[in-house]
């Protein structure tokens, strides 16, 4: 599978979205009509970045990306303000965007686990 199946669309009260160790390449479009969503976990897959789209799943509170190819994260990932942990691997090629919204993420008491070299 390298994509979300689209019928996932359609569960707009799920909380728990495990698609984990998949060949996922590409985030949804319609990622924030999953407005219940509260846990996400992505470990696993190819996702090159993720969408400024999924800082509109207000009530995210952990958030699984470790193990994927992710060099940049949007800035709207602030405006999930009950975002308890985000788990994603550092890497040397990050931007120094994405080592900014970690740190203010980080400043509000998320935990951002460095899952680098955990396999």
């Amino acid at each position: 599978m390298s994509h979300f199946p689209i019928g996932l669309k359609k569960l707009q009260k799920i909380a728990v979205l495990d698609l984990s160790h998949n060949q996922i390449t590409n985030f949804p479009n319609w990622i924030d009509t999953l407005s219940l969503l509260r846990i996400l976990k992505l470990n696993n897959n190819q996702l090159y970045s993720i969408p400024k789209n999924l800082g509109k799943c207000k009530l995210l509170r952990k958030l699984f990306l470790q193990n994927n190819q992710i060099h940049s994260l949007p800035i709207e990932l602030l405006e999930l303000k009950l975002l308890e942990e985000i788990h994603l691997d550092f890497r040397t090629t990050m931007q120094k965007k994405t080592m900014g919204v970690l740190t203010q993420l980080e400043s509000r008491g998320c935990k951002v686990k460095n899952d680098y070299n955990r396999r």
